[in-house]
């Protein structure tokens, strides 16, 4: 057995144990096919956190996918879908984000991941699913609205978003000698 790591040893040093080595091919192979180097850094987690209980909670726009000017254009790249896998053969793993639990549904399409839409309004945990019942009420005065802005007219660059229990005003492709105003 190999003697207990001091809890100051640098996480570079910890990588280069035969035992978390080992640890880390095999969590590739069951990832796979990822590379070692794509996964180093789960052996700080676990060095650091060792003995407490550990969850993987991110965003998905500008974390898991780039932001991009046109939000229907993002899509979840195959490496960053393996490493979710892989963190979900080890941890809980949890995504929130602005849009709809429908979207994260498809886009993410990972069983084991906790999906947190609507900024945490409508959540799918493992299966069981759950809408925020103030959200599901104003849901309709969200519609409306939506209606409302589309028909005041356009204005050049702006999407606006109807996401069922929220509404976005995406401003991300409007000139900026427009934004001020």
């Amino acid at each position: 057995a190999l003697p207990p790591t001091p809890a100051a040893l640098p996480s570079e040093l910890l990588a280069r144990r035969p035992d978390v080595r080992e640890a880390q091919a095999r969590l590739a192979a069951a990832a796979g096919r990822l590379r070692i180097d794509e996964l180093a850094f789960f052996p700080r987690f676990t060095h650091r956190m060792k003995g407490r209980p550990l969850f993987f909670l991110a965003d998905f726009d500008g974390t898991l996918v780039p932001i991009r000017r046109d939000p229907a254009r993002v899509v979840l790249s195959l490496r960053v879908r393996r490493l979710l896998i892989a963190l979900s053969q080890q941890m809980p793993v949890a995504i929130i984000s602005g849009r709809p639990l429908t979207f994260l549904e498809k886009a993410i399409a990972i069983p084991k991941i906790i999906l947190a839409g609507n900024h945490g309004l409508e959540i799918n945990m493992w299966g069981k699913k759950f809408r925020h019942p103030q959200a599901v009420v104003g849901a309709k005065q969200i519609r409306s609205l939506a209606r409302r802005l589309q028909q005041a007219g356009e204005i050049q660059g702006v999407l606006i978003e109807d996401k069922g229990l929220t509404l976005t005003f995406h401003y991300r492709m409007v000139a900026p000698r427009h934004r001020e105003a």
